[in-house]
């Protein structure tokens, strides 16, 4: 990708300022206190979508470990059918879809649980380049705010260091 992650968050900030110009009609150059409420707000903004990312992905990797467990006693092959019900994950049933249809194929059923997988690892890829990518521009644009709001909403301590343009630049790509 050939655009700058600075420009980027530029035209995201010149955005919002433009949009609370038009809402307001006022065509005044933002004064210095507008300026540090469209950062405070930008900078919120990208606190929240971070800590969502972070929530969905929690929640994907939770379904990837039962699906890995899954297919891990199918591919093992040593417990029977009728026993895989009683198997639980936590304190629900590991095979749902066994006692909901209790014919279905074990081949069939290993497939199925394959392509979840497989789905399910992509998404949280997806998700884990987005996270990246926000925790980016948050800590190029705004360092010392975004960690402040990550570590006051999270209630953990986040160690954050500046990146360098070259690494943003390759999380990018």
């Amino acid at each position: 990708m050939d655009v700058q992650l600075t420009k980027l968050v530029s035209s995201a900030e010149k955005l919002l300022r433009d949009k609370r110009s038009a809402v307001s009609g006022k065509t005044e150059p933002p004064s210095d206190a507008q300026n540090t409420t469209d950062k405070t707000e930008f900078s919120s903004n990208l606190t929240s979508r971070y800590l969502k990312v972070q929530e969905t992905l929690t929640g994907l990797q939770q379904e990837l470990s039962k699906e890995q467990m899954k297919l891990g006693i199918l591919n093992e092959g040593t417990t029977p059918k009728e026993d895989l019900i009683h198997i639980l994950f936590g304190e629900t049933p590991l095979f749902r879809e066994l006692s909901e249809n209790p014919e279905l194929d074990l081949k069939e059923l290993k497939d199925k649980v394959q392509t979840n997988k497989d789905e399910l690892t992509d998404m949280i890829r997806k998700f884990e380049v987005e996270s990246e990518n926000v925790l980016s521009v948050g800590m190029l644009k705004s360092p010392e705010n975004f960690r402040k709001s990550i570590e006051e909403l999270s209630a953990k301590d986040v160690p954050m260091r500046q990146l360098s343009e070259k690494t943003i630049e390759r999380l990018i790509q």
